[in-house]
């Protein structure tokens, strides 16, 4: 998978991170929390900004930030949760999403 270069909004930038993040990019589902605990991750070998790609063929990515998910005991506890259960995963980002259009964005 490939980042995109530019996210035109904070709304594209999160519908990039929930959705485009697997390999089934049409589909909604959990597979981004199953794919961070079940492959292997290494930091990729290049000259670009700090990286991960699975370890058996480096066709996803995964960025520190998203690394950081694993590592910091207050986010694990997430992924292990949504990673373990679709509904739960689907209940609490239908919560979010509709306090994010509830809000509404600013407009400049």
């Amino acid at each position: 998978m490939r980042c995109l270069p530019i996210a035109s909004s904070l709304l594209d930038f999160f519908f990039f991170f929930l959705l485009l993040k697997h390999s089934t990019p049409h589909e909604f589902s959990n597979k981004y929390f199953q794919y961070m605990l079940n492959k292997k991750w290494q930091l990729k070998k290049w000259n670009g900004p700090a990286q991960f790609e699975n370890a058996d063929d480096g066709t996803l990515m995964m960025l520190p930030t998203d690394m950081a998910l694993l590592t910091d005991t207050s986010f694990r506890q997430w992924v292990d949760v949504y990673a373990a259960d679709s509904d739960a995963f689907s209940k609490d980002f239908a919560a979010a999403f509709s306090k994010l259009l509830e809000l509404g964005v600013p407009r400049s």
